[in-house]
């Protein structure tokens, strides 16, 4: 493949849905599981890192702040693009039951932090309220959600484009 970062995402979106599948055959409680979303989320920044690296060794060790950046956030924007639209189908059309799970497992969340952080009780079940009665599965939100998504992975995309840029006058 010409561009890394079509490579690396694919990879993201073969092994997530993949083991999605398998997750959600076993115990789709663990889909919402928020350990493992961030196991999701490390291994996307891996194969961010990836793409920069490959990119860089197939232009001699060199790599601009730019083109860094570039495949390391469309690297992101695949991942995350596939893995939502997974999300969206198995919640929306597999599985519709899957929604009330979630939402039991932000309320779990809410309800664990307000513990940890002595929040208010107002505030929590006003959180717990919206989480009730706000829709989560339309394709209006899922779009929004992709798009601050994209303005989240800018940040670590130039981190590491900044990392691992290089030019033939940083290599002499």
């Amino acid at each position: 493949m010409q561009n890394p970062f079509i490579k690396y995402s694919l990879y993201f979106a073969v092994i997530n849905v993949i083991a999605s599948l398998v997750i959600y055959l076993v115990s789709p409680e663990l889909l919402f599981n928020m350990y493992l979303g961030w196991f999701w989320v490390l291994a996307l920044l891996v194969l961010m890192v990836l793409a920069i690296r490959e990119k860089r060794i197939k232009t001699n060790g060199e790599i601009s702040l730019q083109e860094g950046f570039k495949q390391s956030w469309i690297t992101f924007a695949l991942g995350m693009l596939f893995s939502m639209l997974f999300s969206y189908i198995l919640t929306n059309f597999i599985d519709p039951d899957l929604i009330e799970l979630q939402k039991d497992a932000q309320i779990a969340a809410i309800e664990k932090m307000a513990e940890a952080w002595n929040l208010p009780e107002e505030s929590v079940e006003k959180q717990i309220d919206e989480i009730n009665t706000k829709p989560t599965t339309g394709f209006g939100q899922l779009l929004i959600g992709y798009m601050i998504m994209l303005l989240v992975g800018a940040i670590p995309s130039i981190i590491m484009a900044a990392i691992m840029k290089k030019s033939n006058d940083q290599i002499a």
